[in-house]
Order: C-alpha cells, then structure tokens, then sequence
C-alpha cells in the first residue's frame, strides 16, 4: 500500500508540473492542446455613403452570413456553408459549429449575405429579390452581398480574418416631386417597380452572378412621402427592354406610370437615381443618373451622371393600389 501511494503521490507531481510547463514561456512551443484552431472572422461593407440604405459602412446586424472554408477543393471541419451572425462592430458569430483551421494551416474564404439554407461552394445557387421591399427585412433579404479575404488561401492565424463585402444587385432610387400647379397629394401615393425579373443565380467559389431569370414581375417599395415622394429598390441586374413599364405609382383611383422608350442596363453593384416630376397629373420621367452604390450618392439632375435614358411617361385611370407603406 506504502508503494502504491508512493507511486500516486509521484503521478501527481508529475501532472502538476506538466501543467506548469504549459504556462511557461516555451508552452508555444510544446503546446499542451491546439490553440488557435477556430477561425474567427469580421466583416465590413465597401463603403456605402448613402445614410438611408439599412446596409452602409457595416453588414446590418438582422442579416445573417453564409461562409465556406475551403483546403485542397474540400470544405474544413464546419466550413460548409457554415452560418454566422453579425455584431454591430462587424465581428461574425458562428451559428453552426465553429469553424476550424486545417493541419497545412492555410484555407480559401468565400462569404455572402444573407444566409440561403442549402447553397454549395460551387454550384450556381439560385436567388431572388423579394416581391415585397415595403419593410427592412424585404429589402435586406433582397440585398445579395458577397464578401472574401483580400486574398485567397488566409494562412492559420488567431486573430480576426477581416472579409469585405460587396453589393451583386442594383438598386434604385426613385424620387418624385410635383409642379406648383399640380394638386396630386403625394402623401397618399403608393409606389411599385414592374417590368423587371427577380431571379437570378450565385456560385461562391467565384462570385459570379448569374443572368436574371424568370417573368417579370412587380416590386413593391416603401416610401417616405410629403411635399416629395422617395423609395428605393433592390433589383437583379439586367437589361430592361425598351416600352417597359418601369414604375406605378398610384394616388387614389389614378395609377400613373413611366415607361422607357431605349433599353436600359442595370449593372451590378451600381445604384440608379430615376427622378420624376408630376405636371398636370402626368409621370414624367427625366434622366437616369448612374453611381458606384460604393458611394451611394444621389446624383439628382446633375450632369455628372454616366449614363443617360431618354424615357416617356403614361396616364392610365383604371388601377388597383397596391398596398401603402411608408419607411426607408
């Protein structure tokens, strides 16, 4: 019994200074466990100057994020579409199992916004834009973001991998305002995008967005309305035909409409201002002016604008409002 306790006793000296060896200097050295095997991410937004978009400098906070982690053409251990969270400071939280380094140290990141249950690194995932943007979660559902490291493979680290994210659709502006002589009341005025397809297609392992797809169908918007009326839009890029009825907008028993009489591109990533005037109960629609979304800005009529679109407008009475909403 008298050795058997001897032996305890020198069992447990030796785990205690196990255990002080792994606080010593050289515990990187001889590590007691991995340290350092989770990956960590943080995020942030190509600078978006618009004040207004629910989505600027930082990924908005009610939006979630899919990312993959990829070693040798395979997902790591939690790196398959894995789905993350967002703080307000932009640091991502995982939401399905922590992410974690490979042996060789070193994997490929690929993210995007907002998290789509059952998308793959390399298949062409399809998405589309809500038919109804008349509240914040529509319209950040419809916000398609893709982010990455600013490089590819990210060798093992235990601090924070910073992704950058992009806006893949276009948006669109709308302002509206009215002569001195014209009586329509626009704070009672409902606004709908038409004419444009909601579909279209994203494969991760290249950003590459895919063509718009689908039938045409109509976008409801939120607008802030009073002595002016403004809304704005997520769409797919695509190129809208000539003679399409791009926008609704409804006051009491009147719909009024725009139509564009060239074709018109919406590119990825780019923000489009299209700004209307009310003369005598007719939409007329001016030139479209064309940003980076990097920089967000209105343009307004300016003539710094790089495209143009001669446009034509249209008076229909029969109609049935869509629904009304105010925001953004």
């Amino acid at each position: 019994m008298r050795i058997d306790r001897l032996n305890i006793a020198v069992a447990l000296l030796l785990t205690v200074a196990g255990f002080s060896a792994c606080s010593a200097d050289d515990a990187d050295v001889q590590p007691c466990a991995d340290k350092g095997n989770v990956v960590s991410l943080t995020s942030t937004l190509a600078d978006t100057r618009a004040a207004s978009d629910p989505q600027t400098t930082q990924l908005n906070t009610a939006v979630e994020v899919g990312v993959f982690g990829i070693s040798g053409g395979t997902a790591v251990s939690n790196g398959s579409n894995a789905r993350y969270g967002v703080k307000a400071d932009g640091s991502l939280t995982a939401k399905s199992g922590t992410m974690e380094w490979p042996s060789a140290g070193s994997i490929s990141l690929y993210a995007y916004a907002p998290f789509q249950s059952g998308w793959t690194w390399s298949g062409t995932n399809s998405f589309s834009v809500a038919a109804d943007q008349t509240t914040a979660d529509g319209y950040l559902k419809s916000d398609l973001l893709y982010g990455t490291p600013a490089s590819n493979p990210v060798s093992q680290t235990e601090t924070a991998v910073p992704l950058t994210f992009r806006h893949l659709m276009a948006k669109m502006t709308i302002k509206v305002v009215k002569s001195d002589d014209d009586d329509t009341d626009l704070t009672k005025a409902s606004l709908t995008v038409s004419g444009t397809k909601t579909a279209t297609t994203l494969t991760p392992q290249t950003g590459t967005l895919g063509e718009a797809t689908g039938d045409a169908a109509d976008i409801k918007v939120a607008a802030t309305l009073g002595t002016e009326a403004k809304a704005c839009a997520v769409l797919v890029p695509q190129q809208i035909a000539a003679g399409t009825e791009l926008v609704k907008m409804v006051v009491g028993d009147r719909l009024l409409t725009a139509r564009i009489a060239t074709a018109v591109t919406l590119v990825s990533g780019k923000a489009y201002t299209f700004s209307f005037n009310i003369v005598k109960s007719e939409l007329l629609l001016g030139q479209v002016t064309i940003a980076d979304w990097a920089t967000g800005d209105d343009l307004g009529m300016s003539n710094a604008i790089d495209e143009t679109a001669n446009v034509e407008s249209s008076l229909d009475g029969e109609a049935t409002e869509p629904a009304h909403a105010r925001g953004h």
